[in-house]
């Protein structure tokens, strides 16, 4: 799936991990298994790095530079989260990851559209 897909769908497949990640790390929290907690949490910061370290600079500064904003929010509430045991900044990651990935779902849907209809 991954060899074939587009770069808007890769896009989408990596906040889909983070989300997944996240919550897996916020289901791990009462329990108390710190070790598998904060292997989730170092996954999902290295794919919200990763979509951090890809952004195109020359796509458009607004864009970009909210997008930078974001992805470097959502990595300090994932590390304040893990350093203090609180689920209350995955709750916010989550839903940010969330609304970004609808976001890019359907830009990818549209883009997607737009090809069929000139095809």
């Amino acid at each position: 799936m991954v060899e074939s897909a587009s770069p808007t769908e890769l896009v989408v497949i990596l906040y889909d991990g983070a989300i997944r990640f996240v919550a897996q790390a916020r289901a791990l929290m009462p329990d108390g298994d710190r070790e598998a907690r904060n292997t989730a949490l170092v996954k999902a910061q290295r794919i919200v790095g990763e979509l951090l370290s890809t952004l195109d600079r020359e796509a458009g500064e607004p864009v970009v530079t909210n997008l930078s904003r974001v992805y470097a929010y959502m990595l300090r509430l994932l590390v304040e989260a893990n350093l203090h045991d609180r689920p209350e900044p995955l709750d916010e990651v989550a839903g940010l990851l969330r609304e970004l990935r609808e976001a890019w779902s359907q830009m990818e849907q549209q883009a997607r559209t737009a090809s069929n209809g000139s095809a």
